[in-house]
Formats: C-alpha cells, sequence, structure tokens
C-alpha cells in the first residue's frame, strides 16, 4: 500500500513524537481528518498541506510548531476544524481563513497579532490593535469596568476613527481561567453566522499580545447605554430607575423575538444560549432589548436536537420575564421551592399581591384595579407556561411571541404605556 492511498481518519495525538513534520504529509489526498495534537512536534508545518485536498478536522495544538500560520492552508476549501492553539505560531493572522468558512477555529496561545478575520458577523469588521483598545479604556482602567463574571472583565471604551469617535463595550478574557477559551470559542461559534436586530452585535475581535508579553483576547460590542435588565430590577433606594410594566413586556417580546430567531431562525442549525439571564439583556437608548454573553451556547442540528422550526422549546425564557414579580423572601422560596411554583400558586387571583410593588404603586390609579390585575395574570401566566418541568407541557417559543404580543395589544387599550 503506497502512502497516498492512505485515508479518512489519521490520529496520533498524545505520543511522545518529535521533530518536524515532513513534507510528504501533502501526499495524503483522501485524508479528512489529522490530529497531531500534544506531541513534541516543532519547525514550520510544511505548505505542501495544500495537497490534502480532502481534509476536513487538523488539530496541531500542543505542539512547538513556529513561524506563520501555513499559507497552504489557504487552498483547503472543505476545512472546517482547526486548532493550532498553544504553538509558538508567529505574525499576522491571514485574512485567508475568512474564505474557509470555518466552524472551529482555535489560534489561542502562541504569538499572533491581529483580529480574527471569521465570517458571517465578523466579516468587513475593522482590525483593532491592542493598542486602540489600551487607548480606548484608558489603560484599562477600573473606572471603566461594566462588568466581570469568571471568564471576563467587560471595559468602556471609546475608539477614535478621525473625526468620529464609537463607544464600544470591550471584553476582555481571563485566559488564565480554566475554561476562558472554551468560552470566547462558543461565542464566536454561536455568533458568527447570527444577525438579529434583538442580539447583541460584535464589532470585532482582537487576538494579540499584551505589554506583558501574555496572551491577549478581546471582542469589541455595541455599547447600550442603559446597561443590562439586572441593574434596572436592582434598584437604588430612591427608585429613579422604574420600569414601566409595558416597558417590561416590551423586553420580554425582545427577548422572546431574539430565542425564536435563535433556535429556528439561523438555518440548518439551531443556537441554545445556556445562560438567559438579566444581567445578559442589554438595553439602548430605546429600551430595546439586545441578548448578549454566549459563552454557554451550543450549536445544534436541527436535524439531531429534537428542534423543528418554530415549535422550538422556550424552557430558555423560563424565569425570565417573572422580574413583574416582588422580591421573594427566601422562607417563601423554600416554601414553594422554585419561582415557577410561587407563581404557578398564585395565579389568577393574586397578581396584584405578587407584583412589584411599583407597577401597583405608579400604574393602579391608571386603570381599574381588576384589570391590571387580569393583565398582570396573562403576562406571567406566560412565563409560568414556558418553564412547566416537563418539555411536552411547555408553550412553543413562537406560541410564546404571539401571546405575549396579544398581552401588549390588551396593555395598550387599557391605556398603559
Amino acid at each position: 500500500m503506497s502512502i497516498s492511498s492512505l485515508s479518512i481518519y489519521l490520529d496520533l495525538s498524545y505520543n511522545a513524537l518529535f521533530g518536524s513534520v515532513p513534507s510528504e504529509v501533502g501526499l495524503l489526498r483522501d485524508l479528512s481528518d489529522l490530529d497531531l495534537s500534544h506531541n513534541r512536534l516543532s519547525g514550520i508545518f510544511p505548505n505542501t498541506i495544500s495537497g490534502c485536498i480532502s481534509l476536513q478536522r487538523l488539530h496541531l495544538d500542543g505542539n512547538s510548531f513556529t513561524g506563520e500560520i501555513p499559507q497552504g492552508l489557504s487552498v483547503l476549501r472543505g476545512l472546517q476544524d482547526l486548532d493550532l492553539s498553544r504553538n509558538n505560531f508567529s505574525g499576522l493572522i491571514p485574512s485567508f481563513l475568512d474564505e474557509l468558512h470555518l466552524l472551529n477555529l482555535n489560534l489561542s496561545f502562541n504569538r499572533l497579532q491581529g483580529p480574527v478575520p471569521l465570517d458571517g458577523v465578523f466579516r468587513n469588521t475593522s482590525a483593532i490593535s491592542l493598542q486602540d483598545l489600551l487607548k480606548a479604556t484608558d489603560g484599562f482602567s477600573e473606572a471603566n469596568v461594566i462588568g466581570s463574571d469568571r471568564f471576563s472583565t467587560v471595559y468602556k471604551g471609546v475608539l477614535e476613527d478621525g473625526p468620529s469617535e464609537t463607544v464600544v463595550a470591550v471584553k476582555v478574557l481571563k485566559l488564565n481561567i480554566r475554561g476562558a477559551q472554551k468560552s470566547f470559542l462558543s461565542e464566536c461559534n454561536a455568533l458568527r453566522g447570527a444577525r438579529h436586530r434583538n442580539l447583541l452585535k460584535i464589532l470585532s475581535i482582537s487576538l494579540s499580545i499584551d505589554f506583558r508579553g501574555n496572551d491577549f483576547t478581546a471582542l469589541i460590542y455595541q455599547f447600550k447605554a442603559n446597561g443590562s435588565l439586572e441593574n434596572w430590577l436592582h434598584r437604588n433606594e430612591n427608585m429613579d430607575r422604574y420600569l414601566t410594566l409595558m416597558q417590561r413586556l416590551n423586553i420580554a417580546i425582545d427577548v422572546a423575538c431574539a430565542v425564536e430567531y435563535l433556535h429556528s431562525g439561523t438555518g440548518s442549525d439551531i443556537i441554545v444560549h445556556g445562560d438567559l439571564k438579566p444581567s445578559n439583556i442589554l438595553l439602548d437608548d430605546d429600551m430595546t432589548a439586545h441578548v448578549g454573553d454566549f459563552g454557554l451556547a451550543k450549536v445544534m442540528s436541527n436535524i439531531s436536537s429534537g428542534f423543528a422550526a418554530g415549535e422550538s422549546s422556550s424552557i430558555e425564557l423560563g424565569d425570565h420575564w417573572l422580574y413583574c414579580t416582588r422580591p421573594i423572601s427566601d422562607t417563601l422560596l423554600s416554601e414553594y421551592a422554585n419561582l415557577h411554583n410561587f407563581v404557578a400558586n398564585s395565579l389568577p387571583d393574586r397578581a396584584m399581591e405578587i407584583a412589584d410593588p411599583l407597577i401597583v404603586l405608579k400604574e393602579g390609579h391608571i386603570v381599574l384595579t381588576t384589570n391590571l390585575g387580569g393583565c398582570l395574570a396573562s403576562v406571567l401566566g406566560i412565563g409560568v407556561a414556558c418553564s412547566r418541568e416537563l418539555s411536552q407541557d411547555r408553550i412553543s417559543i413562537t406560541d410564546v411571541f404571539i401571546e405575549l404580543n396579544k398581552n401588549r395589544i390588551k396593555c395598550l387599550a387599557l391605556g398603559l404605556n
């Protein structure tokens, strides 16, 4: 058997292989999967990889390869999964990666510079350097921190482009935390082909080396002036930040619209956000909601996942707009086990009792108490229907969107706005 007849799959990972990869690798024309990860391989990876015209997956992570990312990869139009992480590749990240339409790309822990030129949502974005972001955030000063979680810190920044300025949110990954890189890749994979007005838009990605010589990864987002929904719900003592019932309903509709799109509107794949909560819902100047933070998102096939277009699960919305309720004590939560049971056992007759007191105080005088209670009960009932224990008992996301809009019309008819 000649070397050229070797086909389909070659896995040599987690061995003690050392030295360079021979140029003859390009003779493996029928090879679809090559895994050389976690060895002691070094040197410049051969450009003859261009001869592997059937290659779909290439993993070289965990070695000591040097030089630039091989230009030979540019002709491999079937390549879907490329992992070059944890090597010593250097130079600029090549623009041809954008033309490969990769489903997975990992370039972390190298000495590469420049933005990641990914397809879809990242196409036609401008290159933003480490220096631009340093200036934009005043040296990543604590005064500009607008959010933080386990895997990242988010800074407000102002990017200058000639005479104009763009206010952005810069999400800097904590690459020393285990799982941060996976979170970054999940976010990129989830949003690369997603376009919707209620999704937080990524403007660009910066993948570089910081001034200490450490790897630096950041995502640059549109800045939303009114911050997160969580900040609005946790009001200050003066309670001068108040969401009306109609604003809450509009936010719920925006989020439902985004989830419906993610579950059925991105072609053959569906996206499950996996971490939908008030802190990940951002509000712009007009109080329009945008779903962000896809670090825990999963992209699944429509065929294998069991999600049918228009019939996708609404469980992600579970407790989302039950925020119309008042804060619940630990005692009550212990008694009812969860928020779903507490609300379900209070509807429809006790809707006014469990409602956020500010809704009753500020809007109760506009309409009859019975009308306001009925409106609240109807809206909260949709949240309960989303979070039922058994999946077959939950309302579909398409029906959620329809029912919320019906309730919006009813509330407007009552004079609420």
